[in-house]
């Protein structure tokens, strides 16, 4: 009689957040050097459609109210999406140092500055990011 096979089990994704780049006042800064997210793999149908709502939307020239509160529904959404598929993360605040709560939660990504925020749904949604890309602050 045969043996049984294991089931194999599909990889974690793990991404590298060293290369998150914010500018501020002209001045480089790489606040999330050394550490890292780590996501299941795969997305949903229902994330994927969002996503491409999300991008539609991202692309379209003319804005009225009832698209920036679609846009706000799709992209919290989105970020409730990522934040339920981080396994494990070792991201400190930017300003104090302080390490966040681990795996954490998708109030704790919404309380992020905006540009890491952008980062970690770029990330979780596969995009590669450039090696000194710039994430545009919300600092002048």
């Amino acid at each position: 009689m045969a043996k049984a096979k294991k089931a194999d089990r599909l990889p974690l994704r793990v991404c590298d957040c060293s290369d998150l780049v914010r500018k501020v006042d002209g001045a480089e800064f790489h606040p999330h050097v050394g550490e890292s997210v780590t996501f299941r793999g795969g997305v949903t149908w229902p994330q994927i459609q969002r996503s491409f709502k999300l991008d539609l939307l991202i692309g379209d020239a003319e804005w009225d109210m009832a698209k920036v509160t679609t846009y706000y529904e799709l992209f919290d959404a989105s970020v409730r999406d990522m934040a339920e598929a981080v396994v494990e993360w070792n991201w400190t605040n930017a300003y104090t140092g302080e390490a966040y709560p681990n795996p954490p939660t998708a109030e704790v990504i919404l309380g992020l500055d905006l540009p890491e925020v952008q980062y970690l749904v770029r990330r979780f949604n596969g995009a590669e990011i450039t090696k000194g890309e710039e994430q545009p602050s919300t600092s002048s």
